[in-house]
């Protein structure tokens, strides 16, 4: 009986942690599209609108911009596959 507990507690927590697998690759996949494309927008409208700089050179310059963040993003991805987050350890008697 005893056996069959743990396991099904090993079963629980290998489907925890590929949820938190799927999630953690989910949201950095959200994050690496999505953000350097918001990064390329904003970039533009500021070096565009606000500082006046020219099509051409905006242009330019917000794509440069957006690879630098989409590298960044990368980044802590991979950072982040490397270096998992601590987690909680749970006290088995």
């Amino acid at each position: 009986m005893a056996s069959q507990a743990a396991t099904g507690i090993k079963k629980l927590q290998a489907e925890e942690s590929e949820a938190v697998v799927f999630q953690t690759v989910l949201f950095y996949s959200l994050a690496i599209l999505l953000v350097p494309v918001a990064a390329f927008i904003g970039s533009k409208v500021t070096l565009g609108g606000i500082l006046g700089f020219e099509t051409h050179s905006c242009n330019i310059w917000s794509a440069v911009i957006a690879v630098i963040v989409l590298h960044l993003m990368l980044g802590l991805y991979i950072y982040r596959t490397f270096y998992p987050a601590p987690t909680k350890q749970t006290k088995q008697d």
